[in-house]
């Protein structure tokens, strides 16, 4: 199966579509810029009717701009509303100069200076559904037209009727109590809710073994503290004093901390917990013994645990090292230097730039801080010389008025980690935000993610093997990825090289590609995402082997996902227990909308099933599920895999790139007619300092591919057919083979090879 262009009738196909759709485009523009010439007509008629002319627009209180603007925010909380301001030059025009240095100050985003100064139509305001907050817009039929930050009104106005949203804030000081107050806040109000879903997983039995007491300023063991703080923050190259097994019996002693030279971030941490009124702070370099192997291994895997179970978690984005510190807290660190940006409008009011957030911070790249920021339940975060509090409710500002349930996001990460059904595009979502991020020691990459694994092993039947969960093994190892990859490789003299595999995401850094993943046994979820039964099917047909060495007998990977699908999905076979099927009365027809095709799933599903854990949700076949009674955690990091597959060869054909930076290699047979697709694992050529010349490098060259599983297309636009063969491109380093890249081939031209039968052992 081919992703582009195959024989003449296809690109016949590709061509329609092609024109089809930029004249839809062209419709679809025409359509929204005549909207905006009428609305910027209608809006200057008003302007002319209500508005003194210029020369008289000089006394305070008469610009109408300001008005709408300042009007949004009597817009009920839970209410949206828009209003067109008018058109650019117009607004630009008026002698108000408030609103003018508004515009120029928040509207013009530096990514697209040349848009902004050209191509916009209009302003419009706009008030955001359940928060108190205003953007400005460009209006434009451009999808990237830039908005601002979000605004606040600063300064009530009886007049008008409206009361201030925001607040001052001291350019060097966070205020003393308002952290203690937020925190007390969520006590109270929120009660356990914040805390529920993650604590309700087997993570929240785990403790740290030694936590610092902040009032006697030693390590204490951990289960001394009923409630403590966990800190989250950036090492760095910077070396500092951590606990080793020569001071561990020292830093017990009453008061042995407070004569150490700690850096400034821990040293503020401890004086911040004791702000919030908390005894306990767990700091990793202090609370885990550096040079005891074992029991640094031990910590490192109860890690999420340790977070979970934490009250809140101060984040230090701030900084590169350790010694960034806490910035602003009086009497404990040195001071800020925050700038609050603060626009005058007309009519006596003035609007509050809502503070920002880079997210590009080191701390935001590490992939440490990825699963101490996910298992925190509460977080009190220091950002850009900001401080701001993050629960599951709300999301707290200094410059903003506290008010309950603005800013709140439901928690989907956390649902789905303390879930009993396997979400297996979550999953993946999860890896994809992960597997960029950076780490000092390569072979940490699975240990990083260990949290994780065990927070969703008891929902993925099995556990995982080296990153991929094994009740979906054959599916899970088709994962691809999304741009460019760098190979993982572990320090010379370390054993983690083993944990570094070819086959799975955890042996190279890069994101993943997400879209081609479906939960396509899901009908109705309240957090995973349900889809119809996806129009890709995969069939293995190979028997995976995982070894501990090349020695080592293998031991057998189940296909327990596949089987299921193949007894259950729209079979008049008895659901296993714990399952009930139930009849779909009503046509539950859905059509795959593909460029200038309406695809029909064949066999349209006539029951789904439930289980009896959760009534609520809807299967369209059952799915294998872990025992309830069975609590043990399988994490398995093992390098090789082995199976008995055919191998074929083909030749390289036309490189490109698929959305973005993912190097595609077309793949050709020996009569140059297009067979296939690779998506490869390479790093970007011109970040290495080389020449990109990977056209001419692939072009003829014979690759060699194993068949890895079968995949079907209930109905296929593409030329090759319906029906094609996962295939691995290969290369051997003396017996043991490698992944290079991942792809398909049509089923037909595969067997037509005659593949031979080959033992394959991956590393």
């Amino acid at each position: 199966m081919s992703l582009v262009e195959g024989d003449s009738e296809a690109e016949e196909r590709t061509l329609r579509w092609n024109r089809a759709l930029r004249t839809c485009l062209n419709r679809r523009i025409k359509h929204i810029n005549v909207l905006i010439r009428n609305n910027r007509k209608r809006d200057e008629r008003e302007f002319s009717s209500h508005v003194a002319p210029s020369s008289h627009l000089t006394k305070p209180g008469e610009c109408e701009v300001c008005k709408k603007i300042l009007l949004l925010f009597k817009t009920p909380l839970h209410e949206y509303k828009s209003v067109y301001l008018g058109a650019k030059d117009y607004i630009l025009s008026l002698p108000c100069k408030a609103h003018s240095r508004l515009f120029a100050e928040v509207l013009p985003d530096r990514r697209y200076p040349e848009f902004f100064q050209s191509s916009i139509q209009g302003i419009s305001g706009s008030k955001l559904k359940h928060k108190k907050i205003v953007l400005l817009c460009v209006a434009s039929p451009s999808p990237i037209a830039p908005q601002s930050p979000p605004l606040n009104l600063l300064v009530s106005n009886p007049r008008l009727g409206l009361k201030s949203t925001a607040q001052m804030v001291h350019p060097q000081w966070i205020k003393h109590s308002l952290p203690r107050q937020w925190k007390e806040h969520c006590d109270c109000r929120h009660g356990t809710e914040c805390r529920r879903v993650l604590l309700a997983t087997l993570l929240a039995r785990g403790r740290p073994k030694w936590i610092i007491d902040v009032w006697r300023s030693c390590l204490v063991p951990g289960s001394l503290a009923a409630e403590y703080v966990a800190l989250s923050y950036v090492w760095g190259e910077r070396s500092f004093v951590t606990t080793t097994k020569d001071n561990i019996d020292c830093f017990q002693s009453p008061g042995a901390l407070s004569t150490l030279p700690l850096p400034y971030t821990i040293r503020d941490a401890l004086g911040f917990t004791e702000m919030l009124g908390v005894r306990y702070l767990w700091v990793d370099s202090l609370c885990i013994v550096q040079d005891d192997t074992n029991a640094k291994y031990a910590e490192m895997e109860n890690m999420s645990a340790i977070y979970v179970n934490a009250s809140v978690t101060i984040i230090v984005s701030d900084g590169r090292d350790a010694y960034a510190g806490l910035a602003g807290l009086q009497g404990i660190s040195f001071p800020r230097a925050y700038k609050q940006a603060i626009f005058d409008l007309d009519h006596g009011s003035k609007i509050s730039l809502q503070q920002q957030y880079r997210h590009e911070s080191v701390w935001s790249t590490r992939a440490w801080t990825f699963q101490e920021s996910l298992f925190s339940n509460r977080r009190i975060i220091f950002e850009n010389d900001c401080v701001r509090w993050e629960c599951s409710k709300a999301f707290w500002y200094e410059d903003v008025l506290q008010r309950d349930g603005d800013g709140s996001v439901p928690m989907k990460s956390g649902a789905m980690l303390s879930s009993n059904f396997p979400d297996l595009r979550g999953l993946y979502d999860l890896v994809r935000v992960y597997n960029y991020r950076d780490l000092s020691y390569p072979e940490d990459a699975l240990n990083a993610f260990t949290g994780i694994m065990r927070a969703l092993s008891p929902a993925f039947k099995s556990g995982f093997l080296s990153g991929l969960p094994l009740v979906f093994f054959n599916s899970a190892l088709l994962w691809q990825p999304q741009g460019y990859a760098v190979r993982r490789v572990a320090r010379k003299g370390v054993s983690g090289a083993n944990c570094l595999p070819s086959w799975s995401w955890a042996g190279w850094k890069c994101s993943i590609e997400t879209s081609q993943i479906e939960n396509d046994y899901i009908k109705h979820h309240s957090f995973c995402r349900s889809s119809f039964l996806h129009d890709e099917v995969v069939i293995p047909h190979v028997q995976w082997h995982s070894h501990r060495d090349l020695h080592a007998i293998g031991t057998p990977i189940p296909t327990d996902w596949y089987e299921y699908r193949k007894n259950y999905l729209n079979t008049e076979a008895a659901p296993p227990a714990g399952w009930t099927k139930h009849t779909i009365h009503e046509s539950s027809s859905k059509f795959i909308r593909w460029p200038d095709w309406f695809l029909k799933l064949e066999n349209e599903p006539k029951c789904f099933y439930k289980h009896e854990s959760d009534p609520n949700s809807e299967f369209w076949y059952p799915i294998p599920l872990p025992s309830t009674t069975d609590e043990s955690i399988s994490i398995v990091s093992e390098p090789y895999l082995s199976c008995r597959t055919h191998r074929g060869w083909a030749f390289g054909g036309k490189y490109r790139h698929y959305r973005g930076d993912t190097p595609v290699l077309d793949l050709n047979d020996k009569n140059k007619r297009e067979i296939g697709f690779l998506k490869l694992l390479e790093s970007s050529p011109l970040k290495n300092g080389q020449n990109d010349d990977s056209e001419k490098k692939y072009l003829g060259q014979p690759i060699e591919l194993v068949d890895i599983a079968i995949g079907y297309h209930h109905a296929s636009p593409y030329p090759a057919g319906d029906r094609f063969h996962y295939v691995m491109w290969i290369e051997w380093e003396d017996k043991v083979a490698y992944r290079k890249g991942l792809g398909e081939v049509s089923m037909e031209v595969w067997e037509e090879q005659d593949p031979e039968l080959i033992y394959l052992m991956l590393g």
